[in-house]
């Protein structure tokens, strides 16, 4: 009798047995979820840069087949720029337009907000020449009316736009969420 007992009562784990595993894999989640978080932040920020180089290319090789009075009108109003768009998607940018305008207001294209991340030399962006220099967490201009700020690693965006004056100067780089 005494052995049955014996053999009953090693069936199981016990409760304390059982609060340390549930404690350890605690621990494990705690210390895995920052971690985690760290790098999808860091693969946005590298996609998004990849993303801006490839339109920035793919503008200037639109440019170079855009009509030549949008450029000139673009040399001789400064505030008139030449407007292309590059989808990560597909790899496509098209001329859209040349327009004294925001982003906004080109193509008559939907979406929820837009960021300035790039603007002229001596603008509030961060830069087009320095896409190799964005860090993680660093602010782009948020233009939803409010003019708050978002931040690079937020997400990735798709659709990107690029302003250009007629002589091939890039004067903003624009995200589209």
């Amino acid at each position: 009798m005494k052995g049955e007992q014996n053999k009953q009562n090693k069936k199981g784990f016990t409760l304390a047995e059982l609060l340390i595993v549930v404690a350890i894999i605690a621990v494990l989640v705690a210390i895995s979820i920052p971690i985690f978080t760290a790098q999808i932040r860091k693969a946005r920020l590298a996609a998004n840069k990849a993303n801006a180089r490839a339109a920035l290319s793919a503008a200037m090789a639109e440019f170079i087949d855009a009509p030549e009075k949008d450029k000139e009108l673009t040399i001789k109003v400064n505030t008139q720029h030449m407007y292309f768009r590059y989808d990560t998607a597909t790899g496509h940018c098209k001329y859209l337009e040349t327009k004294n305008t925001s982003p906004q207001d080109v193509d008559d294209f939907h979406y929820n907000n837009f960021a300035n991340i790039g603007y002229e030399p001596g603008g509030n962006g961060l830069g087009l020449s320095n896409v190799a220099e964005w860090k993680e967490n660093q602010e782009a201009k948020l233009m939803n009316g409010s003019f708050s700020s978002t931040v690079l690693t937020d997400r990735t965006y798709r659709y990107w736009d690029v302003a250009m004056q007629g002589d091939g100067t890039f004067t903003a780089l624009v995200c589209l969420w």
